[in-house]
C-alpha cells in the first residue's frame, strides 16, 4: 500500500523540487514523475478546498510586492505575455511567484506591476478614473454586468481594468454608482441605501418581468440591486421564489399518476409522450425539486395474470405462502405482485390459488436434487440452465433458489 505524507512534509517536497502551481503539479503525475510519497490528487487527499489548498502548498515565503516588481522591471518584463516566457524558461527564482496577479493583495495591474509606462490606450496601462468614467458614459454602459460582458468580448478600450473596482481603489472610486452614472451604488458596504428583501421581492413580483433575464436588462428603481441573488444571499430563496414565477407543468405528483395510467415504463417511452401532453417538462429531472430518479418517477411494468402463472409454474412454486415467503426475500423479479392473491383480485384476473401455483410434475426433494447434480458433474448455474433449457432435467426445478429457499439460498454449496 502506497504510503503518503502528511501535509506539512508534503509542502516540503513540492517546495524543495521547485514545483509553485497546480499545473506543474499534475503535470508530474501524468508523466508518472511525481516523487514518492505525494497523492495523485491533494485536494481530495488533505480535504482543503481548491484556492486555499493550492495556495498553502505550492506557495514558499515569497518576497514582499515591490521586490518582485523590481526583478520583473530587471528581467525588462513589459507585459503578462513576457512574464510567462520567463516562467517557461524556469528564470524566476523560487521566492517569487509565477502567479503574482492571485498571490499579492497589493495587485493592481500587470502596467503596474512592470512600471512600464505605455500612452493612452494601449496594453499595459489604463486610463485614470475620469477618463473611464467619460469612456462608459459615451458607450452607455449602466451596469457591472454589462461592463463584464463588454470585456470578455474583447468590446472594450484596451485602456479600460477588467475590474475597475480593483483598479481604481484608492484612485477616485467612489462605488458603481458612481462609475456607471446610474447614482445607485452597488457596493456591499452600502446596504442602507438599498431595500431589505422583502421589499425588494414585493416590487420584483408585482412587476411584468418573468424570467432572469429580462430583469438583468430592466429598469430596476432605487434601491433594487441588479444581482439580488448576491446582495441577499442569506435570504435568497430563488429567482423563482422571487419573481413568483409559476411553474407552466403540472405538479411531480400529478406527473408520476400521468406516466402511470398511460403506462409510460421507460424514458423512452416518456420522450415520446411528453410532446403529447402540454403539462410535462421535457427534462422532468431539472424541472422537479422532488425528483428521486427515473427508477422512482415511472412505474415498474408488472406482468399479466397469466404472464405470472406461467413464470411460477416454471419456477415450481408449490403453494401462494411460499411464494409470499421468496417475495419477501426478493428472489423474485419486480415484475412480480408480493401478494398475488389481492393483486390480481383487484384486476379482477385472481382465479384461486389452485390455479395460480400449479404445475406440471412435482420436483425431487432438495437432498435428491442435490444428488442429481452432484452426478452429473454441475459445477456452475450456467451449466444447470443449459440443461434445464435442453430439457435434460424434467424432475429438477429451474429456479432451485426459489422452490428449496427453506434448504438453500445458494447456488453453490
Amino acid at each position: 500500500m502506497k504510503t503518503i505524507l502528511d501535509y506539512k512534509d508534503a509542502q516540503k517536497v513540492i517546495q524543495k523540487i521547485g514545483v509553485q502551481t497546480s499545473k506543474e503539479y499534475y503535470g508530474l503525475v501524468k508523466k508518472g514523475k511525481l516523487p514518492k510519497g505525494l497523492p495523485n490528487d491533494p485536494r481530495l487527499f488533505y480535504g482543503e478546498s481548491k484556492d486555499y489548498h493550492m495556495k498553502m502548498i505550492y506557495n514558499k515565503n515569497h518576497v514582499a510586492y515591490e521586490e518582485a516588481q523590481k526583478f520583473a522591471k530587471k528581467m525588462g518584463v513589459k507585459n503578462s505575455y513576457d512574464w510567462r516566457k520567463l516562467c517557461k524558461k524556469r528564470l524566476i527564482p523560487l521566492n517569487i511567484p509565477k502567479s503574482p496577479q492571485t498571490t499579492y493583495k497589493e495587485w493592481i495591474s500587470w502596467g503596474d506591476f512592470h512600471g512600464n509606462k505605455i500612452g493612452p490606450g494601449r496594453r499595459g496601462s489604463h486610463a485614470t478614473y475620469k477618463e473611464a468614467k467619460k469612456l462608459i458614459r459615451k458607450l452607455g454602459i449602466k451596469s457591472s454586468w454589462q461592463y463584464k460582458k463588454l470585456k470578455e468580448s474583447h468590446k472594450l478600450p484596451s485602456n479600460l481594468p477588467h475590474s475597475p473596482e480593483r483598479t481604481y481603489k484608492n484612485k477616485g472610486w467612489k462605488g458603481s454608482g458612481d462609475f456607471y452614472g446610474t447614482n445607485r451604488n452597488g457596493d456591499w458596504q452600502d446596504k442602507k441605501n438599498f431595500k431589505t428583501y422583502q421589499e425588494a421581492k414585493k416590487w420584483a413580483r408585482a412587476s411584468p418581468i418573468n424570467s432572469l433575464t429580462e430583469y438583468r436588462n430592466a429598469k430596476l428603481p432605487k434601491g433594487v440591486p441588479r444581482n439580488p441573488w448576491g446582495f441577499y444571499k442569506d435570504e435568497w430563496e430563488g429567482y423563482k421564489i422571487y419573481l413568483d414565477v409559476k411553474s407552466p407543468y403540472i405538479s411531480f405528483e400529478e406527473a408520476k399518476k400521468k406516466v402511470s395510467e398511460f403506462e409510460i415504463y421507460t424514458r423512452s417511452q416518456y420522450d415520446n409522450f411528453h410532446k403529447k401532453q402540454y403539462k410535462l417538462p421535457n427534462s422532468p429531472h431539472k424541472s422537479y425539486k422532488e425528483w428521486k430518479g427515473w427508477i422512482d418517477f415511472l412505474p415498474k411494468k408488472m406482468l399479466t395474470y397469466e404472464e405470472a402463472k406461467e413464470f411460477v409454474k416454471k419456477s415450481g412454486i408449490p403453494t401462494v405462502q411460499i411464494y409470499r415467503e421468496v417475495a419477501v426475500k426478493g428472489y423474485l423479479p419486480d415484475c412480480l405482485p408480493k401478494h398475488p392473491d389481492s393483486h390480481f383480485r383487484i384486476k379482477g384476473d385472481w382465479k384461486g390459488a389452485e390455479d395460480f401455483v400449479s404445475w406440471v410434475q412435482p420436483f425431487k426433494s432438495f437432498k435428491e436434487a442435490k444428488q442429481q447434480v452432484q452426478k452429473l458433474g454441475i459445477k456452475t448455474k450456467t451449466q444447470y440452465l443449459k440443461l434445464i433449457k435442453q430439457g435434460k432435467l424434467t424432475s429438477l426445478p429451474r429456479t432451485p433458489n426459489v422452490v428449496y429457499a427453506k434448504n438453500s439460498s445458494r447456488w453453490v454449496k
